[in-house]
């Protein structure tokens, strides 16, 4: 009660529990996305209704198969949708999509049901959606609550030795009303035509003139 405002009463907290036992599994955690100091590179444009940071990374690292069997995404205040697709062999799979995300109600999705075994060489495109249409000025990922964040992180099971590691790269733009972000490919001029890949193909590139 910082304010002191009277009568006002405190009854949050934390329970924690333990086993005197240790587990059979240790969890770890795979960083498809962990944006927090990503300093000035990485910038969210004043008056955007839908504007992507995407991280596509790839895992090393692991010493066996692994159980993927959780997912959490984090963002601040004008975090609004989440996806993270994995990609094996050329063939995509959605892991979990967030359409409707807000910061005061974040959770932990199970992704037990799916029954996801991860491997090295696996690749992760996660992708952070803001809303920055009521903003005035550039919006940045740092710390504080009213900059941003982009972290999407899989948990996993066994963790053994120092565990996996996604090592990738990071690029961002404006989406259109309704577009899939997960569909979004990534361009960069090339002499005279620009060039493109989608992830499906990957690490493949093909030569578009009009992408």
């Amino acid at each position: 009660n910082v304010w002191g405002v009277e009568g006002a009463i405190d009854n949050s907290g934390i329970r924690v529990h333990y086993v005197t036992t240790p587990r059979e599994h240790g969890l770890g955690w795979i960083a498809a996305a962990e944006l927090s100091f990503y300093s000035r590179a990485v910038m969210i444009p004043p008056k955007e209704e839908r504007f992507h940071v995407t991280r596509v990374c790839t895992v090393t690292g692991l010493e066996e198969p692994a159980h993927i069997s959780a997912i959490w995404y984090h963002a601040h205040l004008i975090g609004k949708e989440f996806s993270t697709e994995l990609y094996r062999h050329g063939q995509k799979s959605v892991l979990w999509r967030e359409t409707s995300w807000h910061f005061d109600d974040q959770a932990l999705p199970s992704l037990e049901a799916a029954g996801l075994t991860g491997y090295n060489g696996d690749q992760f495109v996660a992708s952070c959606v803001y809303n920055s249409s009521t903003r005035d000025s550039i919006t940045y990922l740092i710390l504080e609550t009213t900059d941003e964040m982009c972290w999407a992180q899989l948990q996993y099971y066994p963790h053994v030795g120092k565990g996996a590691v996604c090592n990738g790269v990071v690029f961002a733009g404006a989406l259109e009303p309704g577009e899939d972000v997960s569909k979004v490919r990534v361009c960069v001029r090339a002499l005279f035509a620009l060039v493109c890949w989608d992830f499906t193909e990957w690490p493949l590139m093909f030569v578009c003139f009009l992408c």
